[in-house]
């Protein structure tokens, strides 16, 4: 309940138009409360300041990015606060980008504190990105190998798993039904 006052207590900071902002890592842990909490309104507008905050435009043209001198998490936090909190593709997909065209590849920190699949994805889309750049003289953009990548890959996840995404989402069937399931009383077994 006292998170609920607190949202209620700052609109001009957590409301949906553009005022007063925070500090990128302070929207990230606010985008912890308001993903835990539900509260969509404040979740969009924490992603919006985390992925593109006023003002990146102008760094990412004048050719400084994220890191730690810029002031901006890294792509790693990036990353994996999209991963933690369900971010789409295509709000991350700078952070994806970046570290695929890199010049250092992924570091053993950077491994270990990624998911396997997003290392596997991520190594992919840099060796379709090396591999093409060698041999065409103008390769497809980052940003399509990336998408491509990630789109094959959920459809193959998807047709493995017996509850797809659509599944989990609470206005389904399947959903409705699961939990129909999962609410029954459990009989112990017992035929009567």
């Amino acid at each position: 309940m006292p998170v609920r006052v607190f949202f209620s207590l700052s609109p001009p900071v957590l409301s949906t138009h553009d005022g007063p902002s925070l500090h990128q890592l302070e929207w990230i842990a606010l985008l912890s409360i308001a993903h835990r909490y539900e509260f969509l309104d404040v979740r969009a507008r924490a992603i919006r300041e985390i992925y593109d905050p006023p003002g990146q435009r102008d760094k990412e043209t004048s050719g400084s990015g994220s890191g730690p001198g810029s002031g901006l998490p890294d792509y790693l936090t990036l990353i994996l606060t999209a991963e933690k909190y369900d971010v789409s593709l295509e709000q991350a997909l700078s952070s994806f980008v970046g570290l695929v065209k890199r010049e250092e590849s992924l570091t053993e920190v950077e491994i270990t504190r990624l998911s396997a699949l997003t290392v596997h994805r991520l190594a992919r889309a840099r060796e379709l990105y090396l591999r093409m750049k060698e041999r065409e003289r103008y390769p497809p953009s980052v940003e399509r190998i990336v998408r491509d990548i990630w789109r094959t890959e959920e459809e193959r996840t998807n047709n493995n798993r017996t509850l797809t995404p659509s599944a989990r989402q609470p206005n389904s069937t399947n959903w409705r039904i699961l939990t129909e399931f999962r609410s029954r009383p459990f009989s112990g077994g017992n035929s009567e």
